[in-house]
C-alpha cells in the first residue's frame, strides 16, 4: 500500500465486513456489514486516522479489529458514496 491513499475500497475476506470504503481527506470510513445488528446496511464512522485503517488492513481478524476501532464511535446510515455508486 502506498502512503498517499486517497479513496480506497476493500474486500476483505471477512465474515463481519463485505467491503470497507476510506477517505483519507476526510479520514472517514464507511462500512457495509454481512451480519449482526447492522447486516445490508452500510454505517460511515468519521475521524479515523489513516494509520488505524492501515492497521485495520493488517489485522489477522479484520472483524475483531474493526470493532475495537469503532467502538467509540457513533456511527451514522450511510448513503451511497461515490465510490459505492462507480461499484455497484
Amino acid at each position: 500500500m502506498t502512503n498517499n491513499v486517497l479513496n480506497l475500497r476493500v474486500t476483505p475476506a471477512s465474515s463481519l465486513v463485505e467491503f470497507l470504503e476510506y477517505d483519507q481527506r476526510t479520514r472517514e470510513l464507511l462500512v457495509k456489514f454481512k451480519r449482526g445488528k447492522y447486516k445490508g446496511r452500510k454505517r460511515r464512522y468519521a475521524d479515523i486516522p489513516k494509520n488505524a485503517f492501515m492497521q485495520l488492513l493488517d489485522a489477522e481478524s479484520i472483524g475483531k479489529s474493526l470493532l475495537r476501532l469503532i467502538k467509540d464511535k457513533k456511527g451514522v446510515e450511510a448513503s451511497p458514496s461515490i465510490l459505492t455508486k462507480l461499484f455497484a
